[in-house]
């Protein structure tokens, strides 16, 4: 059975081929008893418009992509349910593109969402440069927004989470409960946030006199694995450089999941958090506060970064002007029962 076409609804409507295309559109210049009259033409006859010929016509395809680094981290299934809210709030269909953070397939992934005519990206994170090329390139045609990229936050409309603030605090709060034997276990090195959050430990530690030691610093990956390969590592150092007179006491993971994943190490070490040792992560995703024990953490509200990401990104494919076109959001300190005083 030949499937409707828009003038079989022109047709049983009485109107014209171009007024049924603004009424389905929802277009302010066509009448509401006329909008109705096609809609109920449209839903008798199971019409459904073609969306790539429609974009042919209008030249947009009420498309973006979402492009994140590691949908299997917590924290960017949330940001895009942010994202996908408004979207859908504005009707716009969101593509989402996992690049597990790999430049090639970041490359990949961005040619495939540009080929599918979408209106604009948001990127999320990650630390590849796969973007980078694909990105000059794509502006001038297509509304961008970036979350937590510092290196095009100056390019694009940005998002951004003061990393570093963040981890500065983190820090200072472990040293306010005693600690002096501080460490950090990082994310991946070429990660900017990893980057970020281990100069505000860095820079807390000088400013409180204790000194910042290489030794106390462990690369990750942003898993729990990765916390718990670290935890097992900085223990090691600590006997191998600190001796029982200046035992590790208190550890800053770059994200909740490695922090996770260091408590796991340290109960499998003997040590009990946080009699032994205490530890912070950075995100606050939803397991954060029913691990055991609950895990203190700096608070990032990412269902909001993904909302105002959307936000900006319809505004910039209406054309309309940015009150602001950097946002930074300040992480808050939330303290749970994996901290207490040495």
């Amino acid at each position: 059975m030949k499937a409707p076409t828009i003038k079989d609804v022109a047709r049983l409507a009485g109107v014209s081929v171009s007024t049924v295309s603004a009424a389905l559109n929802d277009k302010p210049i066509v009448k509401s008893s006329t909008k109705q009259r096609v809609q109920e033409a449209a839903a008798k006859l199971n019409y459904r418009p073609n969306a790539i010929a429609r974009s042919l016509v209008t030249n947009e395809s009420r498309l973006v992509g979402l492009v994140v680094p590691d949908m299997a981290d917590p924290y960017f299934p949330a940001i895009a349910a942010g994202v996908d809210e408004v979207a859908g709030r504005l009707r716009y269909t969101v593509i989402l593109a996992n690049t597990l953070r790999d430049a090639k397939r970041e490359a990949e992934q961005i040619k495939v969402l540009m080929e599918r005519r979408v209106d604009g990206l948001v990127f999320a994170g990650g630390s590849t440069a796969g973007a980078r090329g694909w990105l000059g390139s794509a502006a001038s045609s297509i509304g961008i927004v970036v979350i937590d990229r510092p290196e095009f936050a100056f390019s694009y409309p940005s998002i951004t989470i003061d990393n570093e603030r963040g981890a500065e605090k983190a820090t200072r709060y472990l040293i306010q409960l005693g600690h002096e034997t501080i460490a950090f276990v990082s994310g991946p090195v070429d990660s900017y946030v990893s980057q970020e959050r281990l100069q505000g430990y860095r820079l807390a530690l000088r400013e409180s006199g204790l000194g910042y030691r290489e030794e106390l610093v462990v690369h990750g990956d942003f898993t729990p694995r990765g916390g718990l390969v670290a935890m097992e590592e900085l223990l090691s150092r600590s006997d191998r450089y600190l001796g029982v007179d200046a035992p590790v006491t208190a550890v800053f993971a770059a994200n909740d999941q490695m922090a996770i994943g260091a408590m796991h190490g340290a109960r499998l070490l003997g040590k009990e958090v946080p009699r032994d040792i205490s530890i912070i992560g950075f995100d606050d995703i939803d397991v954060a506060a029913v691990v055991e024990p609950p895990l203190t953490t700096m608070a990032v509200p990412t269902q909001d970064i993904g909302k105002t990401a959307m936000g900006m990104l319809a505004k910039c494919l209406n054309k309309e002007v940015l009150e602001q076109d950097r946002i930074v959001f300040q992480p808050q300190l939330i303290e749970r029962g994996s901290c207490a005083a040495r």
